[in-house]
């Protein structure tokens, strides 16, 4: 019997377990960052990403969504979307540091802001779609990736451009607009894509 409760313990955590291999690889990531291997970073960064769009796909089929799990991964968000970004934006992006620091903070409350209203509210649903209020915290990643490619590439005016779009992002992200939710396939092709491009 006890056998019994305790496998049914670890089918109950399954996506709880999941969502906690996040910590160990995001840590991997921070490392690469500060090790100046920006591959690397980036590989285990989308490793999280990954993780982070399984737990919550085995959490609804296995009937086993809880709110512990929820906080769980509201947490992980914040380290692989924001605290991530802003990690790397001060290694790599950092063209002035009052502007980072300035840029850094509003991107991180605004970010905060986010997780915590749809922790609470969920999506909106409108004709049996999905949406999100808001712009969803990945954004700060993707828009992060994007412009130290751009950045690799010597593309003009970075300096001015990235600092404008994080600021967009961050209002967006605290907005009332409703965004319609991203099919995960659409993420993966765009995380090998950015891969791709950043090796």
């Amino acid at each position: 019997m006890e056998i019994m409760e305790k496998l049914k313990l670890l089918k109950n955590n399954t996506a709880n377990i999941i969502s906690l291999l996040i910590v160990p690889n995001s840590l991997i990531s921070f490392y690469f960052i500060f090790k100046e291997e920006v591959f690397l970073a980036f590989l285990f960064i989308i490793i999280c990403f990954f993780l982070d769009t399984i737990d919550g796909y085995i959490a609804r089929k296995m009937k086993i969504e809880s709110s512990m799990g929820q906080a769980i991964d509201s947490f992980c968000d914040l380290i692989v979307y924001l605290m991530f970004p802003v990690f790397f934006i001060f290694n790599y992006l950092n063209f002035n540091l009052f502007v980072t620091f300035f840029i850094c903070s509003i991107v991180l409350i605004s970010g905060i802001i986010k997780l915590a209203r749809f922790s609470k509210e969920g999506f909106v649903i409108i004709n049996n779609e999905k949406y999100y209020r808001g712009l969803v915290v990945p954004f700060v990643l993707l828009t992060t990736a994007i412009f130290y490619i751009l950045n690799i590439n010597n593309f003009i005016y970075i300096n001015i451009l990235f600092p404008l779009a994080v600021i967009l992002i961050s209002i967006l992200m605290v907005s009332n607009l409703k965004f319609k939710k991203i099919s995960n396939f659409a993420w993966y092709a765009l995380a090998i894509l950015l891969l791709w491009m950043i090796y």
